[in-house]
């Protein structure tokens, strides 16, 4: 281990760890679960857990969820199931399965395996899509109660690329730590017009 590894791990750790999602699950509620069920923080370090690794793929999925979640719900907690999220590209495409799965632990959005509801309520099934017709690398969230998209997409290319030749699992922690010291160079968002959402609703239904 080379002289500057303890300093990234120290700070690389910490923000591992403070770098959350306020959740609140309604399912969890309805079914009288306790809080901890039911409001809660899921941290970086739960999504790299979830992932076996921190990667700038798993990073760049929770800053975009993280962002999403500002976007639509501001200094709410992002409710669980009201969201719906597309994407372009098959899910086994790159890195879209890993990051697929990080936006589906933080909002409740899945496939078809999803939790299919109850009482025609709470379900998170087929909220998460693939082959959208959008452009590569975004990932549209709508707030399904109020029909607000937002776009929202990485940037890794901004991350600086390193030293040359050097171990690429020193410069996966490097990397990492960059997107979270640096969040306002990797993460954009982009607001959808509601009327510009209607008419693609429209032309797609």
């Amino acid at each position: 281990m080379d002289i500057a590894s303890p300093v990234i791990e120290i700070r690389l750790q910490s923000l591992l760890r403070t770098t959350q999602v306020e959740i609140h699950d309604p399912l969890a509620s309805h079914l009288m679960g306790g809080e901890d069920e039911s409001h809660f923080s899921l941290r970086l370090i739960d999504a790299v857990r979830l992932s076996g690794h921190a990667c700038r793929s798993v990073t760049s999925a929770f800053l975009i969820a993280m962002a999403a979640k500002q976007a639509l719900f501001g200094e709410k907690p992002l409710e669980r199931g009201l969201v719906s999220i597309r994407v372009a590209g098959p899910e086994p495409t790159g890195a879209l399965g890993p990051m697929s799965q990080v936006l589906s632990y933080i909002t409740g959005a899945w496939g078809p395996t999803g939790f299919g509801g109850l009482q025609g309520k709470f379900s998170r099934k087929n909220l998460l899509i693939f082959d959208a017709e959008i452009r590569s690398g975004d990932f549209e969230f709508t707030r399904i109660d109020t029909g607000q998209k937002v776009v929202v997409r990485a940037h890794t290319e901004n991350i600086p690329p390193g030293q040359p030749n050097r171990d690429f699992r020193y410069a996966w922690r490097e990397h990492v730590l960059y997107m979270l010291e640096h969040p306002e160079d990797i993460v954009r968002v982009s607001i959808v017009p509601k009327n510009e959402a209607s008419i693609k609703n429209k032309a797609a239904s």
